[in-house]
This record gives structure tokens, C-alpha cells and sequence, in this order.
């Protein structure tokens, strides 16, 4: 490279501009009519839990890229010195040169991450810059030389994995054999290494046993062999996980139903959340079932945020959430048992817009006028939610009318806030007091919310039925 060429290299790298924050988080639910929880500091925390941590409240954090790389430090990137260390072969040195290249950057160009969102978004913010993909690529480098010395390993001490010092083998911080054969199903190779006295029970670095891997996966033969061959079904991991509780997260069901066959213990937990919580978020009929089988007084058992599996499953709208509902509600779930907050099932059915899930949990004997602990009822959340066919059947079932919350606003002040006429008049028609004031020391009516947000079509409605100018 040129001189003048080098130099256009080194005024472009230290131009680079600095990212700063990402937006927020996309899994969030924003809003202020009891969806979310604030705190002290305002920020808002989402009040619905997630047994697979989808839902966050840690955004991905782009870091700042730093400003002082000095010209010595650019200059060393470009000029790869791959001359051999004494003692080491060239490959040896060249491994431990791009060691030495990440380390010195690993602060500034490290990005904070959540674990694989099960529903990823992906924002111009998640872009990188030049000299971040040039350090994911000497990272990517880096990981295949280590790789490629790892290569050379002791096959007998690997397939042993034997525990030491009475550690049951949780001193191992790397795959046996035996976990990579689990992972990808393969059975005949499961029974080749544990004929050569292959560990079963081996732990790798988060002390997972070959067992959960399988289990995680789906793989029916390589969980049978490892079994028979006498693997621990109850052997749990430091951060909680089982065998089973990796089957039922992933939805595995014939493993379930091998592993409980086994003697799983269907009560373990994972970060607050029970076997029948899992099936229940994922609306999973079949999965559910056979659990409850098992574990009949898991229906009612609340778990994160004091969130019972009826919780779970109105928490979204998905395929089978009514299937599912019906099934916890035949096995005896509570409908009006109050969560964190005061949320109830009937709360979330109505804010995920299921108005088949809503008639079902009203016919079982839901109460339609219980407040959240912001006071906020199921009626003001379906206002808020502007879904008219909702609004129709809470009101039909007698969803109380007057109510008005703590800040003195009542369901016309809901409607005028959402900028939906048709809404608004269908609350209008229920003869609630057009003039209300809030008590919050600004005595805001419904007309002065509709102004406030644009709402010129809504302030021109309320005006139509006799609202003060």
C-alpha cells in the first residue's frame, strides 16, 4: 500500500462517527392504561412476564465507538505482523496475534445483547459500522484458529469425562463428545461412546448434560439410549434448566411424555415458571394435556408476577389460546385470581383483542368490574383498545358505565384520547357524563383531551352532543 493510501486509511478510521443509543426496546408494551408498570425514574417496565424472556426490558446497546485510536494502533491493524514467537509454530502465532488485536477493543465495539429474542426486531439501529464488522471478522478469525488447535485433543480423556474432586464432572467447561453426538440425534454414536466409557452425565459450561441437549432438540432415540443407559432425567443445570424443562420449552412432546414415563420431576421450575406455565404461553392443547395428567394442581400455581397459566394463555392471541383456556378452566383454573397489579385473566383477554377468549372466561364466571390496581377496567382497556365488538359485550354483561379512577377520568375521556369517532360515540350512548373534570388539580374534561391530541374529529363530536366550549 502507498503511503497516500495509507494515510486515506487511517483519516477514514478515525472519522468514523459515534453510535449512540439504540431506540426502545420492540418487545416493550407502551402504554399508560395499566399495560405497563412505571417506576420512580418513569421509565416503563412491561407488566407481562415471559417464561422464554421475549419480552425485556434491556434494549440491544449499540456502544460508542472510541475516538482515540491513535495513528500507532491504526498503523499496527494494517501492518499484520506474521512472523513467529519464539517457541510457538506460525499458526500458534498468528492465533495469538488476533487475540492480542480483539482485546484491545473488546470495551469499545463489544455489543450488549439479549439472548435470541424469539421474536426478533430489527431496526436500522442494529446496523454496524466498518470497524465493528472488521472486528466480528477478526473475532470470527480468531474463534477458527482456536478451533483448529482444539482439534488436536486427547479422544480417551474427552469420551471419560469423568468427574474429579467430587464435582460430578461440573469442572469440564468444554463439549464432551457425548454432548455433541445428543445434540444432533444420534443414537448409534450415543451407544458407540458410552461403550468406550464415555461420561453420561458430563457437564459442559453451564453445566448442561448430554441428556438436556437432546431433550432440547426433539431427539426421541438419542433421549431413549441415554436413559436406558442410566443418564440422571433429574439432573439440573446451574442456571435451573432440566431435561424436561428444555422438552416442554421447546415443545417436544413425545420426549415429555418419555421423560415423565421416567420418573422427570414435573414441578422443577425454570426462573419462576412451571412446566404447565410453558405449555400454557405457548397454547400448546396436546402439550398441555398430557402435563396436567401429571400435575393437576399446576393450574392454579402462580408463578412470575404471581401469573397463574390461565394468565399465560390470555396473555396473546394465538391459534389455540381458546382450546387451551377450555382445557385449564375444565382442570379447574381460577378466572378471577388477581396477579401483580391486580391483573386478571379477563384484563388480558381483553387487552389481546380476544373477544371469543372474553365470552369464555364471562360465561365461567369472570367478573367484568374488577379494576387493575391503577384502577383501570376491563370496559376502559377495551375503550383504550378502540374494539367495538368488546365494548358492546362488557357493556351487554353490565361493565360498569360511571366508573371513574383515581385521576377523576372516566370512559368519555378514555374515548376521547383514542381519536376513534365511532368508539366515542358508543360510549357517548351509554350516558356518561360528557363534563367530567379530573380531580388531578387540572380539571380537564373530555374536550380538552381530545384538543390536546389533535383530535380534531373527536373535539368536533363531543361538541356535537352538548359538550362546554
Amino acid at each position: 500500500m502507498t503511503a497516500a493510501g495509507r494515510k486515506r486509511l487511517l483519516d477514514e478510521v478515525q472519522s468514523y462517527p459515534k453510535r449512540r443509543k439504540n431506540g426502545p426496546d420492540p418487545f416493550t408494551i407502551s402504554n399508560n392504561d395499566g399495560g405497563t408498570q412505571t417506576n420512580n425514574e418513569g421509565s416503563e417496565s412491561p407488566i407481562v412476564p415471559d417464561p422464554h424472556e421475549t419480552i425485556r426490558n434491556d434494549t440491544t446497546t449499540q456502544p460508542d465507538i472510541v475516538d482515540s485510536i491513535s495513528s500507532n494502533e491504526v498503523e499496527d491493524i494494517l501492518r499484520l505482523d506474521l512472523g513467529t514467537k519464539e517457541g510457538l509454530s506460525r499458526t500458534e502465532a498468528f492465533g495469538a496475534f488476533l487475540n492480542a488485536a480483539l482485546s484491545d477493543r473488546t470495551s469499545s465495539t463489544r455489543r450488549s445483547r439479549p439472548r435470541q429474542p424469539r421474536f426478533p426486531g430489527v431496526t436500522e439501529n442494529t446496523s454496524m459500522t466498518n470497524l465493528e464488522r472488521a472486528t466480528e471478522c477478526l473475532s470470527t478469525l480468531a474463534q477458527t484458529f482456536s478451533s483448529a488447535q482444539r482439534m488436536d485433543f486427547d479422544f480417551e480423556r474427552l469420551t471419560k469425562e469423568a468427574p474429579t474432586n467430587g464435582d460430578g464432572g461440573k469442572g469440564k467447561s468444554q463439549w464432551s463428545p457425548l454432548h455433541f453426538a445428543a445434540q444432533r440425534g444420534s443414537a448409534r454414536l450415543c451407544q458407540a461412546l458410552l461403550d468406550k466409557d464415555a461420561f453420561i452425565d458430563a457437564r459442559e459450561d453451564d453445566s448442561w448434560t448430554p441428556l438436556m441437549l437432546a431433550a432440547q432438540n426433539g431427539h426421541y432415540d438419542a433421549c431413549c439410549t441415554l436413559i436406558e443407559r442410566g443418564a440422571d432425567v433429574n439432573a439440573v443445570a446451574e442456571d435451573s434448566h432440566t431435561a424436561l424443562l428444555q422438552a416442554v420449552a421447546t415443545e417436544k412432546i413425545e420426549v415429555v411424555q418419555l421423560l415423565l414415563s421416567h420418573g422427570a420431576d414435573i414441578r422443577a421450575h425454570l426462573k419462576g415458571h412451571s412446566c404447565v406455565e410453558m405449555a400454557a404461553y405457548h397454547s400448546n392443547p396436546d402439550l398441555l394435556r398430557l402435563l396436567i395428567q401429571h400435575d393437576r394442581g399446576g393450574v392454579n400455581a402462580p408463578g412470575d408476577r404471581q401469573w397463574t397459566p390461565l394468565h399465560f394463555t390470555a396473555q396473546f392471541d394465538k391459534e389455540h389460546t381458546l382450546e387451551t383456556a377450555q382445557i385449564l378452566i375444565d382442570a379447574g383454573a381460577n378466572v378471577n385470581y388477581r396477579a401483580d397489579l391486580g391483573v386478571t385473566p379477563l384484563f388480558l383477554a381483553v387487552q389481546s383483542n380476544r373477544l371469543d377468549l372474553v365470552k369464555l372466561l364471562v360465561d365461567k364466571g369472570a367478573e367484568i368490574n374488577v379494576c387493575t390496581e391503577r384502577d383501570i377496567t376491563p370496559l376502559e382497556r377495551a375503550i383504550g383498545n378502540s374494539n367495538i365488538s368488546i365494548i358492546d359485550f362488557l357493556i351487554d354483561q353490565g361493565a360498569w358505565t360511571d366508573h371513574v379512577d383515581r385521576r377523576g377520568f372516566n370512559i368519555v375521556h378514555i374515548g376521547a384520547m383514542q381519536g376513534d369517532v365511532a368508539v366515542l360515540e358508543r360510549v357517548l350512548k351509554t350516558g356518561a357524563d360528557i363534563e367530567a373534570s379530573s380531580t388531578d388539580g387540572k380539571k380537564l374534561r373530555p374536550i380538552h383531551v381530545a384538543i390536546n391530541n389533535d383530535n380534531e374529529e373527536i373535539a368536533l363530536t363531543l361538541l356535537e352532543h352538548g359538550a362546554q366550549p
